[in-house]
């Protein structure tokens, strides 16, 4: 009878000894949730994270801990399990191959950057407290943000979007949605709009009228014929290249710093009341006359293949200069600089049929003739008291004037080099003419 008990007993606790492990098990199957993606759970267990190793799961406790989390650049494919980090506010996953991820679950975000991924839906119902989502360069064509009234920055550039409305985030202070397929964008009721980037798209007019608070402003390389921004008087940088505008008015904006209206059809272009200017690439235009005699900060400037005829450039700051560029303006003969003799205006580039003069005297002085087809060099120069002509053509004559109009040498030039002695002339600025058949070439001889 008492061994009867005895096996009773020791059978009654084996069963119970099963189930308890059984309910163990579950209890502890309860509380971890699956990560598949073995480059995700490797990131979590390399950052301390997940501290039941790498087993295909994490411990529920582990992940609600977590508040940051930063696991971009990591080879991950797939984010199964990221929905345990319930206390999660700002989570940086860019730089992988996630094609789809789920955070209707993490709706403590505040910030979100899933850059750089394939990923084609994205799903931010629950994310109310998102203030920041950078979305850029991944697969989307679509993305509503309407549930995210919270969202200061949207970087949702280099997609396929369609169409983006952002008409009920009203705390929006910067949007990038460059390079995408938008034809329109309504930003009228974005007031506190800060920063817009939305070139490289199809908009055919951009109204900023309501943005008063724009600071940088960049539509470039769209079918934009018109812009206004005269209301837009806080603008320190704008930039509307390769757009079809005739006309830019700047002339509120005196706080501009950089400005990039290259490849329109601008024909003039007024930078006097921008005194902060510091970079101007107006290349590619029509633009025939530019005065830069109030922007004492200008330190880059392009503004090659115009229709330039005149270029003032006497701002008491042309040492300041450390890019200047204004070659294919063939009727540009004069530049208006400081001082013709600085060292610097070595390094400007100009075209060969241009030349450094201090004062309308000087200029008046060149007398160049509209068909220049004379080529000649030039060497050394500056010279002291010999120079050398190397021309290519015979029955030539050469003269070379002072900067105040004086002839103080004529010699009759043949084909190639031709040697040039320089008696008695003071150093200064000189003008080398050469003559043949009713057409000339001045070029400046610096004599020191």
């Amino acid at each position: 009878m008492l061994l009867t008990n005895t096996r009773t007993i020791l059978k009654i606790n084996i069963v119970a000894t099963f189930f308890l492990s059984f309910a163990i098990q579950s209890i502890l199957y309860a509380q971890t949730t699956l990560i598949p993606d073995v480059d995700f759970e490797q990131a979590l267990v390399d950052m301390n994270i997940d501290t039941n190793g790498l087993n295909g799961n994490i411990l529920n406790s582990d992940a609600n801990a977590i508040i940051t989390l930063n696991i971009f650049n990591r080879n991950i494919y797939d984010l199964t399990g990221i929905e345990a980090f319930t206390n999660l506010k700002y989570l940086y996953c860019f730089q992988n191959h996630i094609n789809a991820i789920n955070i209707t679950q993490n709706i403590a975000l505040e910030i979100l950057d899933i850059q750089d991924n394939k990923i084609a839906e994205l799903d931010l119902s629950q994310n109310s407290a998102l203030k920041e989502l950078n979305i850029n360069s991944n697969l989307l064509d679509d993305i509503d943000v309407s549930h995210n009234l919270n969202l200061e920055l949207l970087y949702c550039s280099l997609n396929y979007l369609n169409d983006l409305d952002i008409s009920g985030n009203i705390a929006l202070r910067g949007l990038w949605c460059y390079s995408n397929n938008l034809n329109t964008i309504n930003i009228n009721t974005n007031t506190n709009l800060e920063v817009l980037f939305c070139s490289g798209n199809g908009l055919s007019t951009l109204d900023v009228s309501q943005n008063t608070n724009l600071i940088t402003l960049s539509c470039g390389s769209n079918n934009l014929d018109y812009l206004s921004i005269s209301i837009n008087t806080a603008l320190t940088y704008l930039e509307c290249s390769s757009n079809n505008l005739n006309d830019i008015d700047i002339s509120s904006n005196t706080l501009l710093e950089r400005i990039l209206c290259n490849n329109n059809s601008l024909s003039e272009l007024d930078t006097s009341n921008a005194n902060n200017l510091f970079l101007l690439y107006t290349q590619n235009n029509t633009i025939n006359s530019l005065d830069f005699s109030n922007n004492q900060s200008l330190r880059y400037l392009r503004a090659e293949n115009n229709n330039l005829l005149h270029l003032d450039f006497r701002n008491n700051h042309n040492g300041i200069v450390s890019g200047f560029n204004v070659i294919q303006n063939p009727d540009l003969t004069c530049i208006y600089v400081d001082d013709v003799s600085a060292n610097y205006l070595d390094t400007w580039n100009i075209g060969n049929n241009s030349n450094f003069v201090e004062n309308e005297t000087d200029c008046n002085a060149l007398s160049i003739n509209d068909h220049i087809i004379i080529e000649f060099n030039m060497f050394p120069n500056p010279a002291r008291e010999l120079v050398t002509i190397t021309l290519n053509q015979s029955q030539t004559n050469f003269q070379l004037f002072s900067m105040s109009g004086k002839l103080v040498l004529s010699k009759y030039l043949i084909y190639g080099d031709n040697q040039i002695h320089l008696p008695n002339l003071s150093s200064g600025i000189y003008l080398a003419k050469l003559n043949s058949e009713q057409v000339s070439t001045t070029k400046k001889l610096i004599i020191h």
